[in-house]
């Protein structure tokens, strides 16, 4: 068996160019101590550093499972850099039902410093007790009512 790997394409180069600098993006809009190394990425992703660091620099080709990794790791939708991958993510979503990834996902949308406002609200409420957490979720039902249609 043959361990040559095919030169990428110059459009698989392309997204791959277009992840990088998004990541780099998103990570530059985190203050320092909440910024995701390549190492941390890698191990999220469940490879070394340097499997994720091919991916950024066009040595290995993105596929879906590392665009959903992306997507949980970073907040970063495939769509932004590789319209191929969105599509078959979405075709796996639509068939699985998978509630994890979606294209109109409002967190997926919003900027780098909302969903780092997210993110810290999150972390502030996992540190709180059950019976915190059922009185700040009360009080927010009376402030913020959802209408009837579903939509916020």
């Amino acid at each position: 068996m043959s361990k040559d790997k095919r030169p990428l394409e110059d459009w698989e180069l392309a997204e791959c160019a277009a992840l990088k600098a998004l990541i780099k993006e998103e990570n530059a809009s985190r203050p320092k101590e909440k910024r995701i190394t390549q190492e941390a990425a890698g191990a999220a992703l469940g490879m070394n550093q340097g499997s994720f660091s091919n991916y950024l620099n066009g040595r290995l080709r993105l596929n879906k499972d590392v665009a959903v990794g992306i997507f949980k790791l970073f907040g970063i939708p495939a769509e932004r850099y590789s319209k191929r991958l969105a599509d078959e993510i979405a075709d796996v979503a639509q068939a699985y039902g998978d509630g994890d990834y979606h294209r109109d996902s409002r967190y997926a949308q919003v900027s780098p410093t909302h969903k780092m406002a997210v993110d810290e609200m999150a972390d502030r409420m996992l540190g709180m007790t059950e019976e915190q957490a059922i009185k700040l979720k009360q009080a927010m039902d009376l402030l913020m009512p959802r209408n009837e249609s579903g939509k916020d």
